[in-house]
């Protein structure tokens, strides 16, 4: 989203939920309903009583050579959005871009690996051959 009233600053503001109340999404202790809630919720507790939380699963990457938490919600490319468990977002292809990991940009380089570890219940597969 682009916050025009604070410099026109794009922010990543991810949808978590749509069209359900706070009742049906609420999973504080985990065990999320995968079909009212991202697929990345890990917990969500959006009552004041619960803090109004939600717990993203996050992936682990290396940028620079330094490993590094990523959260990956959404991708404007339906194999990327799919091997990150995120939204497929086509019109992100129109957003103005600032250069390559300058502050502010709307974009950040990442590379798709090809091959990597596989199996459906392994939490370090990555890269095409895993899906």
């Amino acid at each position: 989203m682009r916050i025009a009233n604070a410099g026109g600053h794009i922010y990543n503001a991810p949808v978590i939920a749509f069209d359900s109340s706070a009742a049906e999404i609420r999973a504080c202790k985990g065990n999320v309903d995968r079909r009212l809630v991202h697929d990345r919720v890990v917990r969500i507790c959006p009552d004041a009583n619960g803090g109004g939380t939600v717990t993203i699963k996050l992936t682990t990457i290396f940028s620079f050579g330094r490993p590094a938490q990523y959260m990956s919600t959404e991708a404007s490319d339906p194999v990327v959005a799919t091997l990150d468990r995120g939204t497929y977002t086509p019109a992100m292809n129109d957003l103005p871009v600032g250069s390559d990991d300058a502050a502010f940009s709307a974009i950040e380089r990442l590379f798709v690996m090809i091959n990597g570890p596989t199996g459906s219940r392994n939490p370090q597969r990555q890269g095409l051959n895993s899906a």
